[in-house]
């Protein structure tokens, strides 16, 4: 549905079967949206991306291997519709709007935890950051790794250690301009954290 009317378009076919698919739209109207999709013996990151507002759709992409546990996906788009998708393990990948094309092999953030429940969020500029959860064995955490505009990904960072975190709680917002937003659930009592982030630093 465009800004200037109330009338939603008529619904069209993006791909098979899946759950948890998660929407990304920019001002110029690109959209992006990525989802899990099972068949008889996994499940696979999948995406679909439309350039504008009166593009069509492009076909499902699968961007996981094969065998992969994908657990949660999510997706985001910069102003000029470059795309990024994330899920379990710490894996991502990237679609330029100049090309158009996925990335044939995921990359994968450095460090040791499983990268459970992943949240992406991009500014305006196409600076990525994602944040996930997970035990090293001795300690939970939630951590953060960030993209900068067409470079890699930096190691992660924890915003907070504890054996009270809910690996499947966090959260993250962020704004045009880079100043982002975490939250998290943790146990004993239970108690919602929250930490922030501005643009011009690195430090939670």
């Amino acid at each position: 549905r465009s800004a200037s009317t109330s009338t939603w378009s008529s619904p069209v076919t993006l791909g098979s079967p899946g759950a948890e698919p998660v929407v990304a739209v920019n001002a110029s109207g690109a959209a992006a949206v990525a989802w899990r999709e099972f068949n008889s013996t996994d499940e696979r990151a999948m995406a679909v991306v439309r350039p504008g507002p009166a593009g069509a759709w492009s076909a499902p992409t699968p961007l996981s291997g094969a065998g992969i546990d994908t657990d949660t996906v999510d997706v985001k788009l910069d102003a000029v519709g470059n795309a990024l998708v994330v899920w379990r393990a710490r894996s991502a990948s990237s679609r330029p709007a100049s090309t158009g094309v996925w990335e044939s092999t995921p990359t994968v953030v450095s460090g040791t935890l499983a990268g459970d429940d992943p949240r992406l969020g991009m500014d305006a500029a196409g600076n990525a950051t994602v944040i996930f959860a997970g035990s090293d064995g001795s300690i939970s955490s939630v951590q953060s790794a960030t993209k900068p505009a067409g470079g890699a990904w930096g190691a992660p960072t924890p915003i907070r250690e504890s054996n009270e975190i809910s690996n499947d709680s966090v959260v993250l917002s962020v704004h045009q301009s880079g100043r982002m937003v975490a939250l998290w659930a943790e146990s004993g009592p239970t108690r919602l954290r929250s930490s922030s982030r501005s643009a011009a630093t690195a430090s939670w």
